[in-house]
Formats: structure tokens, sequence, C-alpha cells
């Protein structure tokens, strides 16, 4: 799973985690993470381009669901 919010500077993708820590110290493990390339500048580009691409997917759903709401909302002045 993934979760997805509209920020001022435009979508965001998070991918799950799990917190951990020993005192004042917080470190997050990310449950999506390259196998081959972890923690290398590869492994952070193939995530990047994978929250790219559910991000690009997310806009042309939600243009996609406003064309089809802004023509439900059409229809029903015409016919209401």
């Amino acid at each position: 799973g993934f979760s997805i919010r509209r920020g001022d500077h435009g979508t965001y993708v998070t991918l799950p985690a799990r917190a951990f820590g020993a005192g004042n110290d917080r470190r997050y493990f990310d449950y999506v993470r390259p196998q081959d390339a972890a923690g290398s500048e590869a492994g952070k580009s193939a995530l990047y381009r994978v929250k790219r691409w559910i991000a690009e997917e997310y806009g042309e759903w939600s243009r996609t669901q406003e064309r089809d709401g802004d023509a439900a909302k059409a229809a029903a002045r015409r016919d209401g």
C-alpha cells in the first residue's frame, strides 16, 4: 500500500515504513526498497521513479474524475 497527499508543491507519495528507535534516536525502515542496490544512487533513483509514476497516474485519474463530475453536473442541469 501507499498514501497520496496533495501539498502546496505538488502530490506526495509515501510508502510503508516502520519506525524504530533506541533512546531519543528515531529511524525508519522502508518496506519497499530496491533488492540489489540498497542505499545506492541507482536504488534511490528507482524508488523515486516508482513514486513519480504513482503520482502521475493519480493525477490522470483525478483529472478524469473531475471531468466526469463536471459532465454529470452539466447533464443534471440540462435534465433538471
